[in-house]
């Protein structure tokens, strides 16, 4: 591949680090249902940096997970809410850094998998 990959490609490459962090497979972001928590977790995680990292509209997002306008903006509240937490806000902030030079350059340097602080249960 030549030149810089497009945002869906960096989207790709983003996943496995966030997959890996949240211990699930990259399939289970695309599954139809909800899943299990960690999966759906990860998935409104790639969500939220997928907006907002890399600046995706919410209709481009709910695209590339198949799911509608209204549970991706959902997904971006919820996230943004967490990062009032300052162990979650880390954890965030670890993930977009080592996510920014995708974002930035499209290079994937995603060496480890960031520690997940757990998300407060039973919020959707």
């Amino acid at each position: 591949m030549t030149g810089n990959p497009g945002p869906l490609d960096r989207v790709r490459q983003a996943e496995l680090l966030v997959t890996r962090s949240f211990g699930v497979d990259p399939h289970e972001l695309y599954q139809p249902s909800r899943g299990p928590k960690p999966a759906a977790d990860a998935r409104q995680a790639m969500m939220y940096l997928a907006h907002v990292l890399f600046g995706l509209s919410i209709g481009q997002v709910g695209q590339i997970y198949r799911r509608d306008r209204k549970t991706v903006r959902h997904a971006c509240r919820k996230f943004e809410d967490l990062r009032d937490d300052p162990v979650f806000d880390r954890f965030i902030d670890q993930l977009e850094m080592q996510l920014s030079p995708v974002a930035m350059a499209g290079l994937a340097q995603l060496d480890r998998p960031c520690a997940v602080p757990p998300v407060r249960g039973g919020e959707r």
